[in-house]
């Protein structure tokens, strides 16, 4: 367990540097500011890594453990008290979840995207579950959608980016530390 232990945290890192720094690239300083949308970055860069490479190496439960703590983590680092906040979070983290999950069990694990398509890939699964995790949000708060588009362009948006990161993450980490990956 040490071992896959290691290679998790390793792994990870290099998945999550990777979004960051594309997340540096296009919203410059701002993806580390904790109020700025851009903190999406960092915030799921951490969580996609730690549970794409949890479940990859070590399986369902234990992702699914790393996952739920982390995000009991935002809510607490957030400060979230209110009941929207924290429903916010739980809906971004399995937002977050599905699309990986998915993107693993349908496409890595089954080796029918790897390489170039790898990004990409998990970028649209990302967008696609952030448009239901804030049409869902909306629809909760009974707030109309039309009138919040540009909310919803963002949230789509910053999915695809942030999926895009981790995908090029997965992809780089998983090519650069084969070897001791095994």
């Amino acid at each position: 367990m040490d071992r896959q232990f290691r290679q998790i945290i390793l792994h990870s890192l290099v998945t999550c540097v990777c979004c960051i720094v594309l997340g540096l690239i296009i919203y410059q300083g701002s993806v580390f500011t904790r109020t700025h949308y851009a903190f999406q970055f960092v915030t799921f860069g951490i969580a996609g890594s730690l549970f794409f490479h949890t479940l990859r190496l070590t399986g369902v439960k234990p992702a699914l453990f790393v996952l739920a703590g982390l995000i009991l983590i935002q809510i607490v680092y957030n400060r979230s008290t209110d009941f929207w906040l924290v429903l916010r979070d739980i809906l971004f983290g399995v937002s977050l979840a599905s699309a990986i999950y998915l993107f693993f069990t349908k496409y890595y694990a089954t080796n029918k995207v790897r390489g170039v398509l790898t990004p990409i890939t998990l970028a649209a699964l990302l967008a696609a579950t952030n448009l239901v995790a804030t049409m869902a949000l909306l629809l909760l708060n009974r707030t109309p959608i039309v009138e919040n588009f540009p909310t919803l362009f963002v949230n789509v948006m910053l999915g695809f980016l942030v999926g895009f990161g981790i995908g090029v993450g997965i992809l780089v980490s998983t090519r650069a530390l084969a070897p001791s990956a095994s």
